[in-house]
């Protein structure tokens, strides 16, 4: 066994390369660490047993193989070579394909798809290429050839010759291979040199061939030439033939000959301008040693160094393309060029548009799309951008000027044509790295197109062409705009990061003075691919940038243009407020007005930082602010200009940082309030001894970053991680004892009279009263790697990283956990009440313990608390929400911990609010549950009839207030503290948040204004004040006052009057207004509006239907959704990039019923949760990629999310389960409500469906989308789609024409001459009459035809019946296991969803019965059907009449079927069936009569009348060759299975008819002589020729058969089975 670690050698090197070897499934693998150089080769390595020389199989093992231990490999490493079908044309035809060092074989472009080979393609040693074609030897000397056949791509008439080849040459249209007898080959088109009969004789002893573009040279051992092809190319050299002796070296333009004789002399022949006749320079070419040819010149140089030309003068330069041709058409664009002009000229110049192959066209014409509005824009053409946009959504004429301002003078494109030339080269190769092939051969270890693109101009420009003819300064540009490439469209919809902008900042910035223009370039050329985006569909005109997508791509460009000078995370946030506009949401970040502006100042230099700062502030128009030096560090405003390094000319900014409150948490009356400036400082107010009065620490109160409070102190923690505190000293104002371990601290926690800070190493450090958990010291050594803390009243609780929980204080309040301490393993959250702890584990399990009668002993409890999702306390008691949406309680039972008397009312409960004794439970469906002391809001019965719709609940001490969904407010309570808002409740319209204090609320209404009520001392009266709270955009409440924040950043306070309704204090000691925001409210604000942009609203009204459902959606959720979308992946990560999730959203979007939104808000959640929590997830990355795990969701309206956390256990991985969650259509319909209304419906449809009603065809139709959900699931656009909704509409419209007798309408699209007749449409009606006697049953007809073909939809057959194969078995499956997908079918009564499903899903299929494609047998489908029906809907005889109308109706739906009608080709086939041998006509008529039922087995053929047709229509194959294959395939089909005693067989003969239509030449000269043959060893023939067709499909040649007849059998072949006793 080999060792890891073994050396291996590298052939043709001197070097060692160091190889791990390893095990790997008994496989051996090879992993080589390869110096830089080798590295740089873009080759593959193969590995070499060293004894032998021989070639190793990879797909061996190491035993196989016969390796041994110390056995010494040789790492083999081969350069790619590549090949390109470009002789003489236009890129338009050109094809490309790369010969790997593995020795395989990748192609792209225009005739370049090499997936019919692929399989043959190995250990290929040289390609060779036509224009349209390539050929490939093969190490054994076979060759494989693909491509058209017309150029050589077919090489089956002569694959029996290729042996042992030595060389291939390649004219045009042909090829010529030499064996290595000396022979030739020759294939392709026989006109240019396709067939070389004529000189077959000669070409003996062959050592060389030349080819110009239509024929062949070729030089013989004897050194004498043989030409064949067409003669005007070089084909004939007779006339000088005798000079053609010693022949040493050939040499071909596109048309001639140029060859070099021993003497040095040349002899030419051919067209005379491509140099076929050099006599005026024949005196010259003496001594001749080289010649190099052109397609139109040749040029000989001789032994002294000389050059001689001839042919077309001009032409002697070996290039096709100008360098400054790409210039040059930049040029032309602005003097007047056509549109038709300048397609052609692009096709002409940018050979990469011939990269492009068929599978790749879309990409192709998006990238014409592109070009074309590069000219359109550049050239000025408003009329030729928009031509193809309607009249109501064109892009407007302002915006057009606007867009070319910004082309000329903030990109800057037209200042140069060299810019234009670099551009229109940057769009036409922007595609090129989504082709696969390509980027697999050059770019293998890329994924990502541009990354592939970008490495490959790195590396091998000469690959893409029109990109090495640029200057150096052009190709620097765009590999630098390359570089910097990112999914603008996953900006405009938020999809991405700030991340991502910051990556290309960086990049861009790497160009220095030219990253402004990097920008602009960039940016152009992304709303260039944009404006390109469905050329697919239409070039006529920029489809795409109409008025709404240009105004929001302006948003993203106005924007972006600032990055450089503004930063990732202010760029990405000015464009959500420019977006937040448009959808009428609130989002504003640092006064907006002055972002982007900028001031010029002289100062002294002995003047403070802090007077510029003022400075700055006023001519910036700034409430306050912070300078930041160059780096972004903070200048210290007390240090002195000079002493601060300041120098002339440096560019400073002034941060206008966010301004947030704190207050302290005393219960009383009494609180205090904290505000941190924009300059970093802090501001307090209210009764000094509760922390408002922030004097003494005043100084040290800079670059604050975040306030924490306890009852009666603060704790602010600054820039550099460290901790400054004030207030009451007992309760943590004073931590001068821990001053020194209070660094690089994250986040504070606070109890009611003490401090927890968690430092950046995970440790903790703990102040204020001990028995609060001031004093940690009994834990310390346990508190490491701490990730979160939570506290009661008077005790801590910390979540270490391992899950397990360490806890300390005051041991009554939760303080010690000794007791659980085992139980609390992989804690996920911790909740509190006053003196207990609750935590909920991995497994959805609760630990509690502290108080007993708070809530700390939930042994009563235990068994429920299975699945727990949240939980929420109050002061005495918990409530926890399980996966099923029920509730368990437990703690005081008078205070919520007893919820007995409404738990069977708890059902679906999505989020909980407490008061201090009571609980109040929102439902899924709005509606709201309450239990608990009826003092604190347990009791909400006199208000409960108004309790519907709640998306919000908010809670004083002992009152609840909710805002229902119409902006109204109800209360219940406390009336005192707020349960009653009978005086304000005319005013609460349009309510949109809720702030409660200790005994009050104040509600902001959507003007901004502010109204409140409750206990007047605890802020419930604002009148004082009313006029004053005008444009509110936040308040901070504490317990006896409130804080209004407004949007010109003034505060206004109103309460305990003594305290806190006043702040005086703050306005001395900051005159200008105090900045509004509030970084909580900023956060919710920044989520919501990056979800509405995810979910594509672009107006108020979507922004309103976003904005209800985030309001729905449970609290702590909702949390965590604001916690993942606001990380930006630079100073907060992970960040999230969601791929995929306006895909998803949106289709939620349209499924409201079944998906509302709110619950895709909960998939997020679980994705984000998930990603984060992987065990293979990474802390200290920036961004984490999110592909959703999804193609469908298939779920009940129960609101269990169980079955969605299933499919949310594997996230998913970028390029395996990478795709969209796309809502599906047919979700379990469960609403009883909702079926009734359908059959109603249909009832009152049916109603109106007579003759005598009238109603319109019209209105018919658009009562059929309403009555039938499935029609729905014909979403999307594909063509099979709309050709399947097209069926199922002629249908029911079929049913409506012969309903209504209205035969003008059924018939008006026939041929005059094939009409339907009078007599033929009394037949109809008389069939209908009689079928269609009730509504059910006409119910039933409908559902049949509206549900026919839903079984064929590719995702409906793969989600729900995924081992179905027929739409048959389909609709059965789904029937059986999930009949609530088709609501017009559950809808029905029994009986008549079993006729409906018997209709459906019978084997009887009468379009094969009419064309006698199945025998006497199949019929007992019908009588099977009509034996077991339900006589309770139709008698059994009109039973059958149903069945029969429903397949009449069918059929108008179906589209033409092939038949023979043709007099002529019936006689063809009689003829050809007299014509059969005796035996053969015999056995063709036994398989053909048996019945199935007598005589066994019977054949059913599928799609024998097409085959029978195209074999009748297609000369090649005819009548008789068809019978006789029928025939075989019969025999060899009996002989296998008739064993099985199957009564009916049933074969496939799609593929053969297919075969029959497009099969040419290759059996003409057999067909042709079959009377001398024999029919029997013309079958033989023609099996073989199907045989060979077939075994060259790509990946067949190790799974077909040698025998034909038994591959038929294998292939062609399908079987079931009917009952013919029944």
């Amino acid at each position: 066994m080999l060792k890891a670690g073994s050396a291996i050698n590298a052939e043709d090197t001197g070097e060692r390369l160091a190889v791990h070897i390893a095990m790997r499934n008994g496989h051996f693998q090879t992993a080589a660490f390869l110096n830089e150089r080798w590295l740089e080769q873009y080759g593959s390595a193969k590995t070499y047993e060293r004894r032998s020389r021989k070639v190793l199989d990879g797909a061996q093992s190491v035993t196989e193989a016969k390796l041994m231990s110390g056995d010494v490999l040789t790492l083999h490493v081969n350069q790619v070579q590549l090949k390109a079908s470009m002789h003489g044309v236009t890129c338009l035809g050109l094809a490309f394909a790369a010969l790997l060092g593995d020795r395989s074989v990748v192609a792209w472009g225009a005739g370049g798809d090499c997936s019919a080979v692929q399989g043959q393609l190995k250990n290929v040693q040289q390609i060779q290429d036509s224009n349209q074609a390539f050929a490939a030897i093969r190490s054994d000397g076979s060759v494989v050839t693909w491509g058209s056949s017309d150029y050589g791509g077919d090489s089956s008439a002569v694959q029996d010759q290729l042996r042992d080849v030595q060389q291939i040459q390649a004219s045009k249209h042909a090829f010529a291979a030499i064996l290595g007898d000396g022979s030739v080959v020759t294939w392709g088109s026989a006109g240019v040199g396709g067939h070389s009969s004529a000189v077959h004789e000669q070409l003996r002893d062959v050592q060389h061939i030349q080819a110009s573009e239509g024929a062949f040279a070729a030089i013989l051992g004897d050194g004498s030439v043989v030409t064949w092809g067409n003669a005007t190319f070089g084909g004939d050299s007779s006339a000088v033939q005798e000079q053609l002796k010693n022949v040493q070296q050939i040499q071909a333009s596109g048309g001639a000959f140029a060859a070099i004789l021993g003497d040095g002399s040349v002899v030419t022949w051919g067209k005379a301008d491509y140099g076929g006749d050099s006599s005026l320079v024949q005196d010259q070419l003496r001594d001749v040693q080289q010649i190099q040819a052109s397609s139109r010149a040749f040029a000989a140089i001789l032994s002294d160094g000389s050059l001689v030309t001839w042919g077309e003068a001009g032409d002697t330069k070996n290039s096709d393309w100008d360098e400054s041709f790409a210039e040059q058409l930049a040029q032309q664009m602005q003097m007047g060029l056509s549109e038709k002009d300048f397609l052609a000229t692009a096709n002409e110049t940018f050979t990469e548009l011939g990269f492009f192959s068929a599978k790749e066209t879309v990409d192709k014409k998006r990238t014409v799309g592109a070009l074309l509005a590069v000219f359109w824009i550049v050239a000025s053409q408003y009329d030729q951008f928009v031509r193809g946009q309607a009249e109501g959504v064109r892009l407007s004429k302002s915006s057009w000027d606007h867009l070319q301002d910004w082309t000329r003078n903030t990109v800057c494109l037209t200042k140069s044509h060299s810019m234009v030339s670099a551009m229109l080269v940057y769009v036409a190769i922007m595609n090129v790295g989504k082709i696969k092939p390509f980027r697999a051969a050059f770019a293998p270890e890329e994924d990502e197109p541009a990354e592939a693109l970008a490495r490959i101009l790195h590396r091998s420009p000469m690959l893409v062409p029109s990109f090495a003819k640029l200057e150096p300064e052009q190709q620097h540009v765009i590999l630098s705009a390359l570089k910097a490439d990112f999914n603008f469209g996953q900006f405009l919809q938020a999809e991405n990061l700030p991340a991502s902008l910051f990556t290309v900042r960086q990049i861009l910035a790497e160009g220095g003075a030219a990253s402004g223009d990097i920008l602009g370039f960039f940016l152009f050329r992304i709303f260039a691919a944009m404006s390109g985006i469905l050329g697919p569909k239409s070039l006529e005109g920029s489809i795409f940038m109409t008025e709404t997508n240009y105004k929001n791509f302006e948003v993203g460009l106005d924007t972006l243009q600032h990055l450089m000078e503004d930063g990732a995370v202010r760029v990405y946030d000015r464009f959500l407020v420019a977006r937040a506009k448009g959808q009428g949401l609130h989002f504003q970040i640092d006064g907006p007005e002055h972002l982007s502006r900028k001031a010029s100042l002289e100062v002294d230099v002995d003047e403070s930082v802090a007077s510029l700062a003022r400075c700055a502030q006023s001519a910036l128009e700034a409430r306050t602010g912070r300078l930041l030096n160059s780096c972004g560090e903070v200048l210290d405003g007390a240090s002195s200009i000079k002493r601060a390094r300041l120098q002339n000319g440096d560019v400073l900014t002034l941060q206008v940082k966010q301004v947030a409150l704190a207050a302290t948490k005393r219960r009383r009356l009494c609180s205090a309030f904290a505000a941190i400036l924009g300059d970093g400082s802090v501001i307090t107010w209210s009764d000094a001894d509760d922390g408002g009065d922030h004097s003494v620490v005043r100084e040290q109160l800079k670059n604050v970053q975040q306030v924490q409070a306890s009852s009666f102190a603060f704790a602010a923690i600054l820039g550099d991680g460290s901790v400054v505190t004030w207030g009451h000293v007992y309760y943590g104002g004073d931590s001068s004892a821990v001053r020194q371990q209070l660094r690089d601290v994250q986040r504070i926690q606070a109890s009611n009279g003490a401090f927890a800070a968690i430092l950046g190493d995970g440790s903790v450090v703990t102040w204020g009263n001990a028995a609060d958990g001031g004093d940690s010291s009994a834990v310390q050594d346990q508190l490491r790697d701490v990730q979160q803390i939570q506290a009661s009243v008077r005790a801590f609780a910390a979540i270490l990283v391992d899950g397990s929980v360490v806890t300390w204080g005051d041991a009554l309040w939760g303080g010690d956990s000794s007791s659980v301490h085992e139980q609390l393993r992989d804690v996920q959250q911790i909740q509190a009440s006053e003196r207990a702890f609750a935590a909920i584990l991995g497994d959805g399990s609760v630990v509690t313990w502290g108080s007993a009668v708070y809530g700390g002993d939930s042994g009563t409890a235990q068994d429920q608390l299975r699945d727990v999702q949240q939980m929420q306390a109050s002061l005495h008691s918990f409530a926890a929400i399980l996966g099923d949406g029920s509730v368990v309680t437990w703690g005081n039972a008078q205070n919520g911990g007893d919820s007995s008397a409404v738990q069977a009312q708890l059902r679906n409960v999505k989020q909980i609010q407490a008061s201090v004794g009571a609980f109040a439970a929102i439902l899924v469906d709005g509606s709201v549950v309450t239990w608990g002391n009826s003092d604190s809001g347990g009791d909400s019965r006199a208000v409960q009839d108004q309790l519907r719709d709640v998306q919000q609940i908010q809670a004083s001490k002992w009152a609840f207030a909710a805002i229902l969904d119409d902006g109204s407010v109800v209360t219940w309570g406390d009336a005192e503290d707020g349960g009653d808002s009978s005086a304000v409740q005319e005013q609460l319209k349009n309510v949109q948040h809720i702030q409660a204090s200790g005994r009050a609320f104040a509600a902001i209404l959507g003007d901004g204004s502010v109204m409140s009520w409750g206990h007047a001392d605890f802020g419930g009266d604002s009148s004082a004040v009313q006029g004053q709270l005008r444009d509110v955009q936040q308040i901070q409440a504490a317990y006896g006052a409130f804080a209004a924040i407004l949007r010109d950043g003034s505060v206004v306070t109103w309460g305990d009057a003594d305290y806190c309704g006043k702040n005086s204090a703050a306005q001395d000691q900051n005159p200008l207004p105090i900045p509004a925001h509030n970084e909580g409210c900023q956060r919710d604000q920044r989520a919501l509006v990056r979800l509405a942009c995810m979910m594509r609203a672009f107006d108020s009204k979507a922004g309103a239907e976003v904005a209800a459902a985030w309001r729905r959606l449970a609290e702590p959720r909702r949390n965590r959704l604001v916690d993942f979308l606001n990380a930006d992946g630079i100073k907060i990560t992970p960040g999230f990039l969601l791929y995929n999730a306006p895909a998803f959203l949106d289709s939620a979007k349209q499924n409201p019923g079944q998906f509302p939104l709110e619950m895709t808000f909960e998939v997020l959640v679980g994705c984000l949760q998930l990603d984060r929590v992987r065990p293979d997830s990474d802390e200290n990355v920036a961004s984490s990629e999110i592909f959703l795990p999804f193609t469908a969701m298939e779920m009940e309206m129960s609101h269990d999310f169980s079955s969605m956390h299933k499919l949310l256990g594997t996230p998913g991985q970028k390029g395996d389960v990478m795709g969209n969650l796309i809502i599906s259509p047919w979700q379990l319909q469960n609403d009883k409500s909702k079926l009734d209304d359908l059959e109603n419906d249909a009832g009152q449809l049916f109603m109106e469906l007579t003759p005598q009603t009238g109603l319109k065809e019209n209105l018919y139709l658009k009562q059929l989308q309403q009555q039938f959900p499935e029609l729905g699931f014909f979403r999307h656009t594909d063509e099979q789609t709309k050709a399947l909704l097209r069926q199922t509409l002629a249908r029911l419209l079929a049913v409506y024409w012969t309903a209504t007798d209205q035969p003008e309408a059924f018939t008006r699209g026939q041929d005059i001459e094939r009409k339907l007749s009078d007599n033929s449409w009394s037949k109809i009606r008389e069939l209908t009459q009689n079928s269609l006697e009730s509504g059910e049953v006409f119910n039933a007809v409908w559902t049949v035809m509206a549900v026919m073909d839903v079984a064929r939809l590719p995702k409906f057959r793969q989600q729900l019946a995924p081992d179905c194969s027929t739409p048959t078995q389909v609709l059965n499956h789904v029937l059986s296991n999930s009949p609530k997908v088709l609501p017009s079918f559950v809808r029905m009564p029994q009986e008549a969803q079993a006729l409906a499903r018997d209709c459906l899903v019978s084997e009887f299929v009468f379009a094969e019965f009419i064309w006698a494609e199945i025998p006497p047998a199949s019929v007992t489908a019908v009588k099977r059907m009509l034996s077991d029906s339900r006589a309770g809907l139709t008698s059994k005889t009109k039973y059958l009449g149903v069945f029969l109308y429903c397949v009449f109706v069918e059929m108008p739906g179906h589209p033409l079927q092939i038949e023979i009608r043709d007099p002529e080709q019936g006689q063809a086939l009689s003829k050809a069936f007299e014509a059969m041998e005796e035996e053969s006509k015999y056995a063709l008529s036994r398989f053909l009569a048996a019945d199935g039922i007598h005589q066994k087995p019977a054949f059913a053929f599928q799609n024998a009348r097409n085959f029978l047709q195209k074999a009748i229509e297609n000369r090649e194959v005819g009548p008789l060759a068809a019978m006789l294959v029928l025939r075989k395939v019969c025999e060899g089909v009996k002989e296998k299975f008739q064993h099985q005693g199957r009564a009916v067989l049933t074969v496939r003969l799609s593929r053969l008819a297919q075969f029959a239509e497009e099969f040419k030449g290759r059996l003409s000269e057999a067909l042709s002589t079959m009377a001398a043959l024999g029919d029997g060893q013309a079958l033989r023939a023609f099996l073989n020729a199907l045989h060979d067709i077939f075994h060259s499909a790509p990946g067949a040649s190790d799974s077909f058969d040698r025998d034909p007849v038994r591959w038929l059998d294998r292939d062609l072949a399908e079987f079931r089975c009917f009952d013919a006793e029944k």
